[in-house]
């Protein structure tokens, strides 16, 4: 077995590139097609492997994207996906605006909708959602909470006579029920 020297072994190590740095980088940021307003917790995808979420302030970051051209898909529950076609070189970083339609459905994964008219509860409490983000919310009702998928234990969607029984007339377009990962761990009372 031959030894190389240490110097060699570094300089050897420091020519290759680093993982992290290999392939091309979007960097970008998510916004409201009608307000501007960044959007959080957006997912953002290139492919089925890469993927993330924005921020608080509607930016996200994917790394080690192949080079050629791709498409930058976008979408929230409350905005329809959008799709962005970008051009990649390994080692460079494109930038990015997505700008995102409110949906007049909340879209869930299976392919269930609740129109705008129906009810948004959030850990058993019904929270409100603007569809033009011109609404204000009622008096004491709390704002729809940004969420991480992550964050989510459940969504139930309930349609008709069910969600009227649950959740009162105001629920006759149906309701959207999402348990969130610290509500499901909380002890029952």
């Amino acid at each position: 077995m031959t030894r190389l020297p240490l110097s060699l072994v570094v300089l050897l190590l420091l020519s290759r590139p680093a993982s992290g740095q290999e392939g091309a980088v979007v960097r970008g940021v998510v916004v409201d097609s009608a307000t501007g307003a960044p959007v959080a917790e957006a997912l953002v995808a290139v492919g089925a492997e890469r993927r993330t979420s924005t921020d608080g302030e509607g930016r996200f970051t994917l790394c080690g994207l192949p080079d050629g051209e791709s498409v930058v898909r976008a979408r929230t529950i409350l905005h329809d996906e959008r799709e962005e076609p970008v051009v990649l070189a390994s080692g460079d970083t494109a930038r990015l605006t997505v700008a995102l339609r409110r949906s007049g459905v909340i879209r869930i994964s299976d392919g269930s909708t609740i129109p705008p008219e129906g009810v948004l509860i959030v850990d058993g409490v019904r929270v409100f959602h603007s569809w033009s983000g011109c609404e204000t919310a009622p008096p004491g009702m709390p704002l729809w909470p940004p969420l991480d998928s992550d964050q989510i234990d459940s969504v139930e969607v309930m349609k008709g006579r069910q969600a009227v029984a649950r959740y009162g007339p105001e629920a006759k377009h149906g309701a959207l029920v999402i348990t969130t990962k610290r509500k499901a761990v909380r002890p029952a009372p």
